[in-house]
């Protein structure tokens, strides 16, 4: 099996080698390794100067992770392509493991477990052990509150077809989407055994973890915009993907509108507690909204100490829209 595996990087220097060196390392060795570089301004390059021989380097302008995979994509030669972030690191029977389960169940995804640093099982699937079968459309698929890291899929180049690539349009969640779109459209194999590690310690924050209230408005803006793609995906076919991408989406536009609140951003915050309501909010979604659309000066002292944004400030409707949509 002819694999290319495609690690995207931005400002990794610290931990690009050891990732790479552990794609290097794998038992089944890989035909090639791409590391596209989406525009570093550290010392990620010198970093790599050792593995310069056994890489393909792949220089870009500063995109996001989803234009640095897609890059990936376009660039590799091989018939299977698989993917790992660049701070986190593949145990090296991966590829083989995974090249023999795709072999004997002629499935044209493979996902595996994952650890965090600590040892401790990620995302696990309910009832998994061993090897697991998800045909397309199974909507056990979805019943996992979370779902297996892009880091551990190995698929076939056809699936970029079918699937479509990464959403570029969005900063986070875009794994979400593709994985949702594996599981609809392809479906896949699960090795219940941990291949992959993910560090969870980091030098410094990623995407997902800024407390900064704007930067948190777009990631969730994000995550709901992927989950009404799946509800608009799944409606029609798997009432129970549909009703879990519903739930998840109301409960992403009431935490926007919370956010919105902080920011005194009260129209915005209407239309979304709104768009929760209409997606049937329940639970906390319901009393959030609720605080937000009747009691808006208590809500505002509320959610603002809460983000700790200063209660008189403001941010123009202008900014947050743009917010909104840049992903």
């Amino acid at each position: 099996m002819n694999i290319s595996v495609v690690i995207p990087t931005f400002n990794r220097a610290s931990t690009i080698a050891d990732a790479v060196r552990s794609v290097l390392d794998q038992s089944l060795a890989p035909a090639e390794v791409i590391v596209v570089d989406d525009g570093s301004t550290d010392a990620t390059r010198d970093a790599l100067t050792p593995f310069m021989g056994d890489i393909r380097y792949v220089l870009s302008s500063n995109g996001g992770v989803s234009r640095a995979r897609n890059l990936g994509i376009l660039a590799a030669r091989s018939e299977w392509i698989a993917f790992l972030d660049s701070d986190d690191i593949w145990h090296r029977e991966k590829l083989v493991h995974q090249s023999l389960c795709l072999s004997a169940t002629g499935m044209r995804v493979c996902f595996s477990a994952s650890i965090d640093d600590a040892g401790r099982l990620l995302e696990p699937r309910p009832g998994s052990a061993g090897l697991q079968l998800y045909p397309a459309r199974d909507p056990s698929a979805f019943r996992s509150e979370a779902h297996p890291f892009i880091q551990s899929m190995l698929a076939h180049r056809e699936v970029f077809g079918s699937c479509g690539f990464f959403d570029e349009s969005l900063s986070v969640a875009e794994d979400t989407l593709m994985f949702s779109r594996i599981a609809s459209r392809c479906g896949f194999a699960f090795l219940a055994e941990p291949m992959v590690t993910i560090r969870r310690t980091r030098e410094f924050a990623g995407l997902s973890d800024s407390v900064d209230p704007e930067s948190a408005y777009r990631r969730y803006d994000c995550y709901r915009r992927v989950q009404e793609r799946i509800l608009d995906e799944t409606e029609e076919n798997d009432i129970a993907a549909a009703a879990t991408a519903r739930r998840r989406a109301a409960y992403f536009a009431s935490r926007q509108a919370e956010i919105a609140c902080a920011l005194g951003q009260r129209t915005q915050a209407r239309v979304l507690t709104g768009h929760s309501r209409s997606l049937g909010a329940s639970g906390r979604d319901r009393i959030r909204n609720g605080l937000i659309r009747h009691a808006w000066p208590l809500a505002r002292r509320h959610y603002g100490r809460k983000w700790a944004c200063q209660s008189g400030s403001t941010t123009r409707d202008d900014v947050m829209h743009a917010n909104a949509h840049r992903g």
